[in-house]
């Protein structure tokens, strides 16, 4: 269960340097913040939901090879 809320952190960190990376990019182009924002939260939050798709999907691989490998060194 912590490694879950620890993964959630990370990709909330993660989103949250993303953003900021952004701004970044964005001020060094020249584009005004107020005419992109809409988009840029859009992308960022399909982003983090993606990333948590697979960070869960990754848990359940996981989770998976781990029950896989108990039962082999059960079996032996």
């Amino acid at each position: 269960m912590m490694i879950i809320v620890m993964m959630m952190m990370m990709t909330v960190i993660a989103s949250m340097m993303l953003m900021m990376k952004l701004n970044q990019m964005m001020v060094g182009v020249g584009i005004k913040m107020a005419e992109v924002d809409a988009i840029t939260m859009v992308l960022i939050v399909l982003i983090v939901v993606v990333v948590i798709l697979v960070v869960i999907i990754m848990m359940m691989v996981v989770g998976r090879i781990i029950q896989l490998l108990v039962s082999m060194t059960i079996g032996l």
